[in-house]
């Protein structure tokens, strides 16, 4: 009698570690949970960055659309350009100033 219930304890144990193997382990087990979880934060970042990035890009098409003031600054720090009353100096890099003009620089 002690013996059937040994066997039938081991064969227990036995298919307890089997089903405790099985959740961890196989095909969407326990790691399979955690690695989706990680990969689904990942996810939720990437597409609040690109929310972001879309209200910005928003942001931006209305006010070219409707802020003239705006596209006035964007016309002359992005491409350059000056209104008719205006005269753009550019500088030339690693080059020297012309001799002859006082700029206050080489004072001591």
């Amino acid at each position: 009698m002690f013996s059937s219930w040994n066997m039938v304890f081991k064969s227990s144990v036995v298919m307890l570690f089997a089903l405790f193997f099985l959740t961890i382990f196989s095909h969407n087990g326990l790691i399979d949970y955690i690695k989706l979880c990680k990969a689904k934060q990942v996810i939720l970042s990437d597409n609040q960055s690109i929310k972001k990035k879309n209200l910005d890009f928003s942001r931006q098409i209305n006010r070219l659309t409707n802020d003239d003031k705006y596209i006035e600054h964007i016309a002359k720090h992005e491409f350059g350009m000056a209104g008719p009353d205006e005269y753009v100096f550019r500088t030339i890099p690693g080059r020297k100033a012309v001799s002859g003009i006082n700029t206050g620089a080489d004072k001591p």
